[in-house]
């Protein structure tokens, strides 16, 4: 895996344990975790927008010329709001067949909805909206995010 994606990853993790830790202690800030979660969702969606960059531009760039990988860069800087949909998409402008590969990932729906969930939230964080994400449904879409990001690395190289 890539190594700016490692990094993004480890940071993650890192700022996820000091919130379970948090989490635990008998005097437990309830607000402040609350806070911390959404500043983590919008992490981890940025951290899959960022991931699913890397991948495609290392792909592009190993494949053509430096126009052309200069052309793709300044297209794949605008993807955001990383939902299955506009993943599915973007996979399949490169190739028809990514889209379907993705599909076929075992836990397909399980990642799909986790995911979009994860879009979801992010958005409503953003927007300022009321929002009830807990600490552990967070984990599971980081889980997911996890897993999708191996699963597009495996299917564009």
């Amino acid at each position: 895996m890539n190594i700016e994606i490692l990094k993004r990853q480890t940071r993650i993790d890192s700022l996820l344990n000091k919130v379970n830790d948090l989490n635990k202690k008998d005097s437990v800030d309830i607000e402040l975790i609350a806070e911390f979660t959404k500043y983590l969702c919008v992490l981890i969606s940025g951290h899959l927008e960022k991931s699913i960059y890397i991948i495609l531009l290392t792909y592009i760039d190993q494949r053509t010329n430096q126009q052309v990988t200069k052309f793709i860069n300044n297209k794949l800087k605008k993807f955001t709001n990383a939902s299955i949909g506009k993943i599915e998409d973007l996979l399949e402008s490169f190739n028809n067949d990514w889209k379907s590969e993705l599909q076929l990932y075992p836990e397909y729906f399980e990642m799909k909805g986790n995911i979009n969930s994860l879009v979801k939230d992010r958005h409503a964080v953003a927007h300022g909206q009321t929002l009830s994400l807990g600490i552990s449904k967070l984990s599971n879409y980081y889980k997911y995010t996890k897993k999708i990001i191996i699963e597009i690395e495996r299917i564009v190289t």
